[in-house]
């Protein structure tokens, strides 16, 4: 299922999930694991009419190089920390930083958008005139693919992104900026923020705290691999008392003598002519995240 931004606008995210879940049940369909693809978060804003964006105002991560691109965004071989731009005669519509399915992140005039891709329910839910040309509003666009969202959080699941979409998209908000007019210093970590930078950042605030569990990528790895590790040795705990049994080991049997007969079975397992360990080792890596 691909929800559409009308669905969201009429009926919200929790609305839009129950009716995905409805269209199921209605098809007879049993909905099993979920895997989530993509989550976009959009705030449109309505900007000075004298509002225009700058490519050069855009700061991101240190090694990211900022060119325009003239013409249709998609291109393959574009580099995915590079801005590009669309532009219509002297006047940028449009900035894109970054590549899907990834992270990305897009400024642009959604009212011209929305004319041009005849989504005039938009001019509802702003409750402007779609004639009045002096009501200009912008679209700062957070985007993020199954790269981000899989390989890099870890989440999947409609409960997955209820948890911790919101730091997601803090991340994003904090490597991707977008500075205020006319600033000479150099540093840009020093500059100001652009009161639409801002407001992006009090929307983020006020809408997707209930969304945080307040943790970086690498601190998630960490739990969950702890989590993984805890699992394991309840296993191992589980399946020795089990050959225990089996063997009909005394209690005192057990106390003095049955660790050390497991510590010698695995370790004869280590150092035997079989490599059985080493490709079970090599597999769990294989399919793991926690490696660096």
């Amino acid at each position: 299922f691909s929800s559409h931004a009308s669905a969201l606008a009429a009926y919200g995210y929790h609305g839009t999930k129950d009716r995905i879940y409805q269209a199921l049940a209605d098809m007879n369909c049993t909905a099993l694991r979920e895997s989530i693809r993509r989550i976009d978060f959009a705030t449109d804003f309505l900007m000075p009419e004298h509002f225009q964006a700058h490519i050069e105002q855009v700061a991101c991560h240190s090694h990211t190089k900022v060119a325009p691109y003239w013409g249709e965004v998609e291109n393959p071989d574009q580099d995915p920390n590079k801005p590009t731009v669309v532009t219509r005669g002297r006047k940028i519509e449009s900035i894109t930083i970054g590549k899907m399915p990834g992270r990305q992140a897009i400024i642009y005039n959604k009212r011209k958008a929305a004319i041009e891709q005849g989504k005039t329910f938009w001019f509802k839910v702003w409750d402007i005139d779609p004639t009045d040309t002096t009501k200009k509003i912008w679209r700062v666009e957070l985007r993020a693919g199954k790269r981000e969202l899989k390989d890099k959080w870890q989440l999947t699941t409609f409960q997955d992104i209820e948890d911790c979409i919101g730091d997601v998209f803090a991340e994003a908000t904090d490597q991707i900026r977008y500075l205020d007019d006319h600033q000479t210093d150099q540093n840009v970590s020093r500059q100001n923020l652009h009161p639409l930078w801002q407001a992006v950042l009090k929307a983020h605030e006020e809408n997707l705290c209930d969304y945080r569990a307040a943790i970086t990528p690498n601190q998630l790895k960490e739990v969950i691999k702890e989590r993984q590790i805890e699992i394991h040795l309840q296993q191992i705990v589980g399946n020795a008392a089990s050959i225990a049994a089996l063997e009909q080991l005394t209690d005192t049997e057990i106390r003095e003598e049955f660790s050390g007969q497991i510590m010698q079975t695995l370790q004869n397992k280590i150092d035997g002519p079989t490599e059985s360990f080493w490709e079970s080792r090599s597999r769990t890596k294989q399919r793991t995240f926690f490696q660096t």
